[in-house]
């Protein structure tokens, strides 16, 4: 049986991989066409035609920047870390613990996905709109220096997805809003005309791979993430993890039942523990 259910499960992985495989083979040839095609006219008829959704697109595309992910996710790295030497009670200090995880997936996430989209700008030094309306530059200057030449791949838009991804990760009960939000977020960029269309695939498309990256690492070593926190998540709900990777978590409560729900008292023969942080009551 255990045998039957193993080869079940590596096969089961195997399909997952084709199609991982499959999709972005796709996503790439879409990406190919798009610079040889679609780019161009598309970002005239945005330039040249003013459109319903144009205000939409520049109120929200800002929120695409790198640094309110990062800043956010440091804020609640940190106030996890300080509420453990605080809480009281087991349960508030592994929601605390969960809080400082959470925050630093997300940060690592968003920050190794900037960093490589920053490389890949330099590699390709693609010439932006601007570069092309006012010099006629099309196309990529390898190595080429400089805000106009580092249009390819949106840092917004990889931003944005990794972001959308890491969210739903936690959160998959509202991962269709996280993901909603993503697209939108980076489809600004092409509207906006700061980036072309296959800017904003390949951006997506680094951001959706190193946060499914980063997440099958921590949930492999950090079960405690796929409990949703305090609302509930992976656990609670289906699990929308990296089943191919191992990433699978128990279905079971969202936190431990045991003593999660138990105030901490006091030993009998003591008079100070009670006023402890549970970070040492539990060592």
């Amino acid at each position: 049986m255990t045998r039957r259910l193993g080869c079940g499960h590596a096969s089961s992985v195997a399909r997952r991989l084709r199609g991982h495989g499959l999709a972005l083979t796709l996503l790439v040839v879409v990406i190919a066409l798009c610079v040889l095609w679609i780019d161009q006219p598309l970002a005239w008829a945005f330039r040249r035609h003013r459109f319903f959704f144009d205000d939409f697109a520049a109120l929200i595309t800002h929120a695409g920047d790198s640094r309110w992910a990062l800043c956010a996710s440091v804020s609640g790295w940190a106030l996890g870390r300080v509420a453990r030497q605080r809480l009281l009670t087991q349960e508030m200090c592994e929601r605390a613990r969960w809080l400082s995880l959470a925050s630093g997936f997300v940060f690592v996430s968003v920050a190794s996905s900037g960093l490589l989209v920053n490389l890949l700008k330099y590699l390709f030094g693609r010439a932006r709109f601007n570069a092309l309306m006012l010099h006629g530059e099309y196309g990529f200057y390898f190595f080429e220096t400089g805000y106009d030449f580092s249009s390819f791949p949106s840092g917004h838009a990889n931003t944005a997805i990794a972001l959308a991804i890491a969210l739903s990760c936690l959160w998959p009960r509202v991962r269709r809003l996280f993901l909603l939000a993503g697209v939108l977020l980076a489809l600004s960029r092409v509207v906006v005309t700061a980036h072309y269309l296959s800017d904003a695939l390949a951006g997506g498309l680094l951001g959706w791979w190193t946060t499914r990256l980063w997440w099958r690492w921590f949930i492999q070593r950090y079960p405690i993430l796929g409990s949703g926190g305090p609302t509930g998540g992976a656990a609670a709900t289906g699990q929308w993890v990296d089943g191919d990777a191992g990433g699978t978590v128990s279905s079971a409560s969202s936190w431990p039942t045991s003593t999660a729900s138990k105030p901490y008292s006091r030993p009998q023969n003591s008079q100070v523990t009670e006023t402890l942080p549970c970070s040492r009551r539990m060592s």
